[in-house]
């Protein structure tokens, strides 16, 4: 089964638990971990790119940290982009695939 895990962090460079986790999983063959927030530091989604990766996929994971009960930024508008243009223009794309969402929080006590 082929994994790809989309993650976004807003404060990437500072992240502690979510940089360890992705560190821990990074030598399995069968998985791809897409990090957002290097590879769109810009913010432009590329969503024909992103179709391909998902398309590839047979399981689908969201790992991000939780940021006011919502996504981080970059996160909110993959979804926005790419979810709109399966919606519109490539229905089925997802159908078969399952999904997970990983989520981490953090703070001062």
């Amino acid at each position: 089964m082929k994994t790809l895990i989309v993650f976004a962090h807003t404060f990437w460079k500072d992240s502690k638990v979510n940089r360890t986790l992705l560190e821990s999983i990074k030598d399995i063959d069968s998985l791809k971990i897409h990090n957002l927030s290097t590879s769109y530091n810009d913010g432009k989604i590329d969503v024909d790119k992103e179709l391909v990766l998902l398309k590839e996929a047979d399981k689908i994971i969201f790992q991000f940290p939780l940021f006011w009960f919502s996504t981080p930024s970059l996160l909110k508008e993959w979804q926005d982009r790419v979810l709109s243009a399966i919606l519109y223009s490539k229905k089925g794309l997802l159908k078969g695939k399952f999904f997970q969402v990983i989520t981490t929080l953090g703070g001062a006590e």
